[in-house]
């Protein structure tokens, strides 16, 4: 038997709704000194479609690997990879000069492979687990209110709520 609820939402769809529209095309994120990423939850179609590839195309490897593990550095790149299809756009992304970098999967490994910005590239991974970069949105909609754009979160907001952002490869 089930009872009706009052005009609003019930705690569940509140707690854990996400905007899909958001997951999938991404939720912009600021991160710290002006840099900002659209970011696609790994979740997301795109996201899963790489990570797919990534595991066929080191499967005969990992089977053939004594220990059953792959090489950290291909890990590494392994990652990378996935990260270049969890940013779909950036602005105030720029290189050591300072000239703007356009957003591409070479610029994206670049970028977020620089062993200097390992923090930024820890961000943006967590950004793109937790649901909270993708929940804004979702609650303009469940409100009944229509979301224009895919609203996003800060960094720290997305990384405080995230308990840990394991790698699903």
């Amino acid at each position: 038997m089930s009872t009706k609820q009052s005009s609003t939402k019930p705690a569940m769809w509140k707690r854990y709704a996400i905007d899909p529209k958001a997951a999938t095309d991404g939720a912009w994120v600021s991160f710290d000194a002006g840099v900002e990423m659209c970011v696609r939850a790994q979740s997301s179609r795109a996201v899963r479609e790489v990570v797919q590839a990534i595991n066929t195309r080191n499967r005969p490897a990992i089977l053939k690997a004594a220990s059953g593990v792959l090489p950290i550095e291909t890990q590494d790149a392994d990652q990378l990879e996935v990260l270049s299809a969890v940013v779909s756009n950036w602005r105030g992304v720029v290189d050591l000069e300072g000239n703007t970098l356009p957003c591409t999967p070479e610029n994206v490994r670049a970028v977020l492979g620089h062993p200097a910005l390992v923090e930024l590239k820890n961000d943006v991974w967590a950004a793109s687990v937790n649901a909270e970069t993708f929940r804004a949105a979702a609650l303009e909609l469940l409100s009944g209110n229509s979301a224009s754009t895919s609203a996003g979160t800060s960094a720290e907001e997305a990384s405080a709520s995230s308990a840990a952002a394991v790698s699903p490869i």
